[in-house]
């Protein structure tokens, strides 16, 4: 899944492209664009059905969503939450697709969760074993490597998201998310980033990542962006 700071830069970029979005509900879009990732447990919200739970390429059931929350969409909290979920979608669509190959232990394609084994980049024409692909060293390093420049790239201001409890626990709307749990866990993700960004002094410019082609993350994140932005209308 992209990183929380991805999908921050895409609900930014779709301000960008929906000027008549009421700004005063900008936490609001911000708030539902990341707390679907701010969980204990990521099934029930990022609506994953059974069998996409079986699958390491979980795709959101978005037919599931709108089924439950389309009367609710012009809400900027569950239009953010929205977003997420269809940025999720697209990031497994398109670029997973493109860029890796799954296999299980004797290099076979496989797709189910618990049995692959071994991931290839494409491009790279590199092959991983799962447990260092996903890791700090690549995957994940990869977004603390590029989380900086994104912040930078999309003018996020983490100040202009900080949160109101009492204000917070009047988002019910979505019932996938319990405020008790997801409350601290957002504030402190928040936190955290605002702490990295005053730390990360660098000159502004694309970091040199080992698993990303950063471009077309770009390119994703402004594609979505404009998708989102002809709904909203």
């Amino acid at each position: 899944m992209p990183s929380y700071v991805t999908h921050l830069a895409c609900a930014k970029k779709f301000l960008e492209y929906c000027p008549d979005f009421p700004k005063k509900y900008m936490t609001e879009l911000f708030v539902g664009n990341i707390v679907a990732d701010m969980v204990e447990d990521k099934k029930s919200s990022h609506f994953w059905d059974d069998f996409t739970y079986q699958k390491l390429e979980r795709k959101p059931n978005l037919s599931d969503f709108m089924g439950q929350y389309k009367d609710k969409l012009k809400s900027p909290y569950v239009f953010g939450y929205y977003m997420h979920l269809y940025l999720d979608f697209v990031f497994l669509e398109q670029y997973w697709d493109k860029h890796f190959r799954f296999y299980d232990a004797m290099h076979c394609p496989e797709t189910n969760y618990d049995a692959v084994h071994y991931v290839q980049v494409v491009e790279q024409n590199r092959e991983y074993l799962r447990s260092e692909f996903f890791s700090k060293a690549y995957y994940y390093g990869d977004y603390d490597r590029m989380n900086p420049y994104l912040v930078r790239r999309y003018n996020l201001c983490i100040s202009d998201m900080n949160l109101i409890t009492d204000k917070i626990k009047y988002l019910s709307d979505i019932q996938e998310i319990d405020w008790d749990i997801s409350f601290p866990i957002l504030e402190k993700t928040l936190s955290f980033l605002e702490q990295s960004i005053r730390e990360n002094k660098k000159e502004f410019k694309k970091p040199p990542l080992n698993i990303f082609l950063l471009s077309e993350l770009e390119s994703m994140i402004d594609s979505v962006a404009k998708e989102m932005a002809r709904c909203y209308a």
